[in-house]
């Protein structure tokens, strides 16, 4: 049987609005597999990096067990763009992100009631591994109501667009240290003696062939370069097999790690 796609592809269908807010002027998009997604698109103010940023490290999110929405790449067909009226959407491949339900707030102060704090590490080891330099943003992260459980809440980590510092070249394979953004409402949560082992065992456990098929999920239409690609792929490499003595270099930013 062969593995699943790391990024699928789906075709947006119809046109539901624009994002309520955010600086990427995203929208809102059914797909032909009856889904809603968030859709970034390849002219976005922030730039075409940030879509590579978004599959890159929304990818390595999920591989490191941090709880976050599918990411996939949506086309858009002559048709779509027919009956949906958005001027300066090109045809093509863009990102896209499965849309959450049952959204709560405010985020911020609704961190310590969720069900799945045990996730935090595993927000923060994969954040650390692609330098994501926004995650204390209240826009980058959701709270919803568990559907089976109205009592229950569940963090949901979103928006990988400034990973890897946002801007970039081949000069990244030279980066090192992690920025430290983080959430500190997330912090007293990670305790013990050895809070990170899981997702660092998990990084560490991720194959050379994996990342090359993360990196290869990026369309040819948004130029990545192969000076650029070669240089990601060497960075993240090294990241995962790296990411616990970075996670120690922080350690005093945890005050319950033993």
């Amino acid at each position: 049987m062969l593995d699943p796609p790391i990024v699928r592809v789906v075709k947006a269908r119809i046109y539901i609005g624009p994002a309520p807010a955010g600086s990427s002027q995203s929208f809102f998009v059914k797909a032909d597999d009856g889904e809603t997604y968030l859709l970034k698109n390849q002219t976005n103010p922030q730039g075409i990096n940030t879509l590579v940023n978004e599959v890159i490290g929304s990818s390595i999110a999920r591989l490191t067990g941090a709880p976050t929405a599918e990411s996939v790449l949506i086309e858009v067909e002559p048709d779509f763009l027919a009956v949906s009226n958005l001027p300066g959407v090109p045809l093509g491949l863009h990102f896209g992100s499965k849309c959450v339900a049952d959204i709560v707030g405010p985020a911020k102060a609704m961190i310590p009631l969720v069900d799945n704090t045990h996730q935090f590490v595993h927000v923060v080891t994969s954040d650390v591994v692609t330098n994501n330099s926004d995650r204390n943003n209240p826009g980058n992260f959701l709270i919803r109501v568990i559907a089976e459980n109205p009592r229950r809440l569940e963090f949901i980590a979103i928006d990988f667009g400034h990973c890897f510092g946002h801007a970039w070249d081949e000069s990244i394979v030279n980066q090192s240290g992690w920025c430290g953004n983080m959430l500190p409402e997330m912090n007293p949560f990670i305790a013990g003696t050895q809070p990170f082992a899981g997702p660092v065992d998990a990084c560490k456990k991720i194959p050379k062939g994996t990342v090359d098929a993360i990196v290869d999920a990026i369309p040819a239409s948004w130029n990545l370069s192969a000076p650029k690609s070669t240089a990601i792929r060497q960075y993240l490499l090294n990241r995962l097999q790296t990411v616990d003595q970075l996670l120690e270099a922080h350690r005093g930013s945890f005050p319950n790690w033993k």
